[in-house]
């Protein structure tokens, strides 16, 4: 059951600069899945470049650096992609993405 209502409404609390700033990098993380999905690696590998150059450890840097690995792969960057595969089991030993980055980082 719903709380009583004092006939007030409440408003949602605005827009602030956390949530502008996850949805910035929320939009490059995008730019580089979109890019991905159309076989366009160095276009990914820019958006994720630009993510790492502007938020650096944001919120969304395992997702980045899981993506870099996808990325290298696709390019063809085999070497550059199990270092960066490596690096991402170091930071995180328990992530999320950890069969992605394997995946692509033992793709030949």
């Amino acid at each position: 059951p719903a709380p009583p209502s004092d006939g007030k409404k409440v408003s949602p609390a605005p827009a602030g600069p956390v949530d502008d700033t996850l949805r910035e990098e929320r939009s490059l993380v995008d730019q580089a899945r979109s890019a991905l999905a159309r076989g366009a690696a160095d276009e990914a590998l820019a958006a994720l470049t630009a993510h790492e150059s502007r938020f650096g450890a944001g919120k969304l840097a395992e997702e980045r650096l899981a993506l870099q690995v996808v990325a290298l792969a696709k390019a063809g960057r085999r070497e550059q992609a199990q270092a960066l595969a490596q690096l991402y089991r170091l930071q995180y030993p328990a992530g999320l993405l950890r069969a992605l980055v394997d995946e692509a980082a033992e793709r030949p």
